[in-house]
């Protein structure tokens, strides 16, 4: 399993850390955008599948924490899988996702690719559709949107410009 973070709790942190924040997390990272998903009803059975609702536009409820994914050194894990089934090492548990969607590669040097799974029906990089077994070089600030999910991949440095921004404000000692 990769580590992951709420954006609040790293927000935190880089209170607390300030300039040694890259330091701590010196890795590329993926941040699971908030969207429009509720939790289901309460007389709903667990055990359901429920599509999500076409007719509503997506819409970001305010104060909405991502779930941000800290994305392993090469040394120690060059592969990322991503999917809906419990194996992969991020696990998006949306309906909308195929059971392993995509797999993240280390490219040994400096770059991530990101593969698309032969099954997988629909995968946007980058504003660009990306056919079945086909690879995309990931740069940071882009986007993959795997069916109602969209994961931003981002390099450290502007990964601590986001949390910088989601950062509570620091509070001074009372004059």
């Amino acid at each position: 399993m990769v580590r992951g973070y709420m954006m609040s709790f790293l927000g935190r942190q880089y209170v607390v850390l300030q300039k040694k924040f890259i330091e701590r997390y010196p890795h590329p990272w993926l941040v699971w955008e908030p969207g429009a998903w509720k939790a289901p009803p309460v007389d709903i059975s667990t055990t359901s599948t429920q599509l999500p609702n076409k007719g509503k536009p997506a819409a970001t409820p305010r104060g909405t924490d991502a779930l941000c994914f800290e994305l392993a050194t090469p040394q120690t894990q060059t592969k990322v899988r991503i999917g809906r089934a419990e194996d992969n090492e991020i696990v998006l548990g949306d309906v909308t996702v195929s059971r392993e969607h995509c797999v993240l590669r280390f490219d040994g040097k400096t770059r991530w690719v990101v593969s698309a799974s032969p099954a997988v029906k629909s995968l946007v990089v980058a504003g660009v559709p990306l056919a079945p077994g086909a690879e995309a070089t990931l740069f940071s600030g882009d986007m993959m949107q795997m069916g109602d999910v969209k994961l931003t991949f981002m390099v450290p440095s502007a990964f601590a410009t986001r949390v910088a921004a989601a950062a509570p404000p620091e509070t001074g000692a009372p004059h």
